[in-house]
């Protein structure tokens, strides 16, 4: 695992992206899917944005800071092999991590596991879409169905790893 700490400027930058997401989605009527319904929209926002500024700042990339958009684009960054790259983040103690049922094998190449909570994270591991966006790992948690993958289930990352 990589571990990764957000610094003062890092977690003002992620707080002002979660804020521009959250109300860019109740502006666009874009209908929100959460696998926790106990945690709030803005904590999702904020911990999902901390989990890739944290990736991003662990592989020397840039974090996307758009979020008036019309629709939210598919990937979060690209690999240092050249791959899109969706971002999941988990609290930590989690040891999976979950995706709407919407997403589609074709959406990104990798995705890229980080668990934490701010300003705390680490870079876990990653899978191909087939192995997470996959029938067998479709699970209704009491709020809809989602993709589930747990710890052991992907390729762990150490320090220097390129995915």
């Amino acid at each position: 695992m990589i571990k990764i700490e957000l610094n003062t400027c890092e977690r003002k930058l992620a707080n002002h992206i979660a804020q521009g997401r959250l109300d860019n989605n109740t502006r666009k009527g874009f209908k929100e899917r959460k696998q926790d319904a106990k945690r709030s929209s803005w904590d999702i926002h904020f911990e999902g944005v901390c989990g890739e500024i944290a990736a991003c700042k662990a592989f020397d990339k840039f974090p996307d800071t758009k979020y008036n958009v019309d629709s939210p684009p598919k990937h979060d960054m690209m690999s240092p092999l050249g791959f899109t790259v969706d971002i999941k983040t988990a609290q930590k103690g989690k040891e999976f991590w979950s995706a709407a049922s919407y997403k589609n094998v074709g959406d990104v190449e990798r995705y890229l596991f980080v668990r934490g909570r701010c300003p705390k994270y680490e870079i876990c591991g990653w899978a191909r879409p087939e192995e997470f966006i996959n029938p067998r790992n479709v699970s209704d948690v009491g709020n809809g169905k989602f993709y589930k993958i747990s710890m052991d289930e992907i390729s762990t990352l150490h320090e220097g790893d390129e995915f």
